[in-house]
């Protein structure tokens, strides 16, 4: 993904402004010919869900960029590493609709 660094900072940024108190970290993954950014040490799913809600509404995040290529999704650490071998991202989303129904 161009742009990953950046992408990454403003996240940081919006995660010192929004959620400080949940102390977020972001990391960057390569995988394939894509990168990931992951937004970890959330306390649950509900948080995670409230997260993404707040990312979709602000704007700074993904200002000048195209939106459209980023797919925001909750992800366990146990999902993540059954990601990590398969790598794809359809594959997974579908999975989490059926099972989480969003």
């Amino acid at each position: 993904m161009e742009g990953a660094g950046e992408v990454k900072n403003r996240l940081t940024t919006f995660n010192q402004k929004r959620y400080a108190e949940n102390r977020l970290n972001v990391a960057t993954l390569n995988l394939d010919d894509n990168t990931y950014a992951m937004v970890r040490s959330m306390a649950n799913s509900t948080l995670s869900q409230q997260y993404i809600s707040s990312l979709n509404i602000d704007e700074a995040v993904f200002e000048g960029l195209d939106k459209a290529k980023f797919k925001l999704f909750p992800i366990t650490d146990e999902n993540f590493s059954a990601f990590v071998l398969n790598k794809d991202v359809n594959e997974y989303l579908e999975f989490f609709r059926s099972n989480y129904g969003n």
